[in-house]
């Protein structure tokens, strides 16, 4: 059953990371009457005064120095002063990086110690995760209900981190996203154009979600009540062979096919480490409950659509 909206005052929006899909979700909640003030948190200058062109107000900070962090509370911690006032928050895990187990981990803490300083200005709180927890190999079929099976420490540590969220209050929420791609980010393009050959297993699914469609499924659920602790999964429903896939690609960019080799061969001939290859999952997504639970409906559901009009974007 569709959960119907609240009604409430214009609120706030925090985004804690700015990157692709954050500067896509800014633009699309300005334009969005819900709310008032937009605010985004980036670590260096350049991003502040890149975001700040589209309207948001820049914070200067990083999730791993809780010193830089006290702007946030300063805007939401005085009830007092505004005990109506809302916040959104969206907080983006940052991709992985050398310190990965580090950003994860005292990063959430950070932030959620942060949080619950103005825990009453909340109106909700979503963690946008990534569908890796679900380590599953041999094409089951996964939705939002699906028990997380993580396969390496990376999708371990994702798992560890999505708990710590979901434990910080009633009104903390995990979205779990596919793939993401949209103009000037096309998975596996810059690969074909390459000439870098296709490793692992072909008939292994992929499952992906237009970045405009991530973005809107985030806000839609937080226009969404009783979501309160729920996991969702954001994708376009429609899973693809890793075959299908980049032969379609690279059709589309006028490229050759890539040459498939095994994990074997790639080992050997790259110096790649082979058990690292081995850990590649392959499960079909499914957004059905997600879609039902909140009223969400991707626009791109065929991946060629998605890819051709992201190509037609990039050249803009």
């Amino acid at each position: 059953m569709r959960s119907e909206p609240r009604h409430h005052k214009k609120r706030d929006a925090l985004i804690l990371g700015c990157g692709y899909l954050g500067r896509i979700l800014a633009k699309k909640i300005i334009e969005n009457p819900l709310y008032e003030n937009v605010y985004g948190l980036v670590r260096k200058q350049t991003s502040g005064k890149q975001i700040s062109q589209l309207g948001v107000r820049a914070i200067i900070g990083d999730i791993l120095q809780p010193m830089t962090l006290y702007p946030i509370n300063r805007l939401w911690g005085k009830a007092s002063e505004n005990p109506d006032r809302r916040v959104d928050i969206f907080y983006m895990i940052p991709p992985g990086r050398e310190n990965a187990e580090e950003a994860l981990h005292e990063g959430i803490t950070n932030v959620c110690n942060v949080m619950s300083q103005f825990k009453s200005h909340i109106q909700q709180s979503i963690l946008v995760s990534s569908t890796a927890v679900y380590g599953q190999s041999d094409g089951e079929l996964i939705d939002a209900d699906t028990e997380a099976k993580p396969n390496n420490q990376r999708a371990q540590w994702l798992l560890d981190a999505e708990q710590t969220w979901l434990a910080s209050g009633n009104n903390f929420s995990v979205v779990r996203l596919a793939g993401i791609y949209g103009p000037r980010r096309i998975i596996g393009m810059s690969a074909i154009q390459a000439g870098s050959p296709l490793i692992g297993d072909r008939d292994a699914y992929l499952n992906l979600i237009h970045v405009e469609d991530a973005a809107d499924l985030l806000i839609q659920i937080m226009k969404q009540d009783r979501l309160a602790n729920r996991i969702e999964l954001g994708c376009d429903g429609h899973p693809i062979q890793r075959k299908q896939y980049y032969a379609t690609l690279a059709r589309l960019i006028a490229a050759p096919e890539p040459e498939a080799i095994s994990n074997e061969t790639a080992a050997a001939r790259f110096g790649l480490n082979l058990e690292r290859l081995k850990r590649s999952s392959s499960k079909q997504l499914s957004n059905e409950i997600t879609c039902q639970r909140t009223g969400w409906t991707p626009r791109y559901t065929d991946f060629v659509e998605g890819i051709r009009d992201s190509l037609l974007a990039s050249r803009q």
